[in-house]
């Protein structure tokens, strides 16, 4: 599946977001802003940005 890095400011949609699309069986990473956001970009593979 798919890694996917979602980047909002609203904890609450950052956490709902990545439940769902964990529960359709994607890895998810989340982040703050984008400032975070590209730091999370430079670890690891993201194949999505939301």
């Amino acid at each position: 599946m798919a890694n996917i890095l979602v980047i909002d400011p609203s904890r609450s949609m950052r956490s709902t977001l990545k439940e769902r699309l964990e529960y359709k069986g994607y890895k998810v990473e989340v982040a703050e802003d984008t400032i975070s956001g590209m730091a999370a970009c430079s670890h690891s593979h993201v194949d999505l940005l939301l």
